[in-house]
């Protein structure tokens, strides 16, 4: 079957989606351009496809042609609890100290769940300041929940989902907070009110001014959902949640978007579970590292709230205490553990994954390419550590060795298959992971 737009038109409607929508196709996803064109044509019930690409190339985002074509354009993919270690984090290094800040006088949390597609995480984090806070009703608790797609935002305020939405084992949520509805399940409406869904596009050139309710926030989480945007744009929406952010508020983002985070007004904390921004005024600050006091000692081990998994320290007896301080060390000596634990156990590619962390956290690119490279030696298919080689060698100006490892990491997640959950990626699956490296290829290292 002959494609419905010409090249020279695909790469049109290309930049025209960008420009309107934020979302970024390269050009080896011409073919999926063109699919999900044919997709408008019949959803619309069109005859003719080359009118309908004109007149999208002339429409605002808000006709309903585009609303149509956003609502193809879009990946639907979340299920409450995604990503429970970072959302255990998010508990004990975001919630808690805010709470307990906050209790003797104002009472009031503002969290923005951006780009929340079908609502699962802004419900995940609304029941989850529920279970922590007895006296709800003696707070303002607002949360805001934002996407393009207004067919996503419609079923986040039904409120009803499938059990494909609980995949996550184990979280005791769903009989707490949902009631069966036939074969699916509907969240109670006094989590359901503790939520405002609202249309917006991240993209937006008049992000605040055609936004007055994105202000003053405590914590933004924007979860694997920049890897759809160009680089570029990436900057302008990080710089925009900055100006969104109270002083001293935090940024949450997916493990395989913190390379794109500009740091001049975000001072980076690491932990074993993930990378929490924290906006500050005051620029090039560096990172803070939390870690495990002995790594060999630390394991994972189930939260009270059988949702969350955090680190414990054998030797201490402060596991209830917030991650940061159970676990504070100054960057060396944090390193000074990794070694330690190498030295007990050199066969273990997962020491060598926390001495590359800590070691980019010091922003020492060389030392960080010898532990992941120790990483691949003990562990050829960790597709996550070719893609962070890649990351190392595009930031020093090595772009034949940063295509190499990204195109080794692509042939990893093909052969995993596109719905496989990637290991260390903080919940992503292959398919995601393949797209946004492709970007990657595609953009500044396409030569």
């Amino acid at each position: 079957m002959s494609p419905l737009l010409s090249s020279h038109d695909c790469q049109l409607l290309t930049k025209q989606i960008r420009a309107v929508t934020g979302l970024y196709f390269s050009s080896e996803r011409d073919s999926d351009v063109q699919r999900m064109m044919k997709q408008l044509v019949y959803k619309l019930g069109e005859t003719d496809g080359h009118a309908l690409f004109r007149r999208l190339m002339a429409l605002p985002m808000t006709a309903p042609e585009w609303q149509s074509f956003i609502d193809i354009l879009t990946v639907g993919e979340t299920y409450f609890m995604r990503e429970p270690r970072a959302l255990s984090l998010v508990e004990s290094e975001v919630l808690y100290p805010l709470i307990r800040s906050r209790r003797q006088n104002s009472r009031k949390l503002k969290l923005w769940s951006a780009g929340c597609c079908t609502g699962e995480e802004a419900y995940s984090l609304a029941m989850l300041i529920d279970r922590m806070l007895p006296d709800r009703r003696a707070w303002e608790v607002e949360i805001i929940a934002t996407d393009i797609n207004p067919s996503f935002l419609e079923r986040a305020r039904k409120g009803v989902y499938g059990s494909w939405s609980f995949r996550q084992p184990g979280t005791g949520y769903q009989a707490q907070y949902f009631r069966r509805v036939g074969e699916n399940y509907q969240i109670r409406p006094e989590i359901r009110d503790m939520i405002r869904f609202l249309p917006h596009n991240l993209s937006d050139q008049g992000f605040q001014a055609s936004a007055a309710f994105l202000y003053e926030f405590d914590c933004v989480l924007c979860r694997n959902v920049m890897i759809y945007f160009h680089p570029e744009d990436v900057q302008k929406i990080t710089s925009r949640f900055e100006a969104a952010l109270s002083p001293g508020g935090w940024l949450v983002v997916g493990a395989s978007e913190a390379s794109h985070i500009h740091q001049q007004y975000f001072q980076a904390h690491y932990y074993p579970q993930a990378i929490l921004y924290k906006k500050t005024a005051q620029p090039s600050i560096p990172p803070v590292v939390a870690v495990p006091q002995s790594l060999q000692e630390a394991e994972p081990v189930e939260a009270e709230s059988d949702h969350t998994v955090s680190y414990a320290v054998s030797t201490s007896d402060r596991s209830a205490e917030p991650a940061a301080q159970v676990a504070s060390h100054p960057p060396q000596d944090a390193l000074s553990d990794c070694q330690e634990a190498i030295t007990l156990d050199r066969l273990n590619p997962e020491h060598y994954r926390k001495m590359a962390t800590l070691h980019e956290s010091r922003q020492e690119g060389h030392e960080a390419a010898m532990a992941w490279r120790r990483v691949l030696y003990l562990n050829p298919a960790d597709c996550m550590a070719h893609i962070q080689l890649g990351h190392l060698q595009q930031q020093a100006g090595l772009t034949a060795k940063a295509r190499r490892h990204y195109r080794n990491a692509l042939t990893l997640l093909r052969e995993m298959g596109e719905h496989s959950p990637v290991p260390h990626s903080d919940g992503l699956h292959a398919g995601e992971m393949i797209e946004m490296i492709q970007q990657l290829l595609d953009g500044d290292l396409n030569a």
